[in-house]
């Protein structure tokens, strides 16, 4: 399973299902309240990627590394 990637303001977010815990650690994190777990609990989604700001929030308290953000340089089109 390959991660899902979403298009954020300053680049991408994505979150690894088959690394994922559903522990929502990211979501208690995150703090715009953007992430949210998956109905079945199996798995984090991002519920507004417009409003993510790449703050890496959720990334750094992720105990199974399934979040990786990466910014977008100005410089990139």
């Amino acid at each position: 399973m390959t991660p899902r990637v979403y298009r954020v303001p300053f680049g991408t977010l994505s979150i690894d299902e088959a690394l994922c815990t559903g522990c929502g650690a990211c979501v208690s994190a995150c703090p715009y309240g953007l992430i949210a777990l998956k109905d079945d609990g199996a798995g984090a989604v991002l519920v507004e990627p417009d409003g993510c700001t790449a703050c890496s929030a959720c990334r750094s308290v992720c105990p199974a590394a399934a979040i990786v953000v990466r910014l977008t340089s100005s410089t990139d089109a």
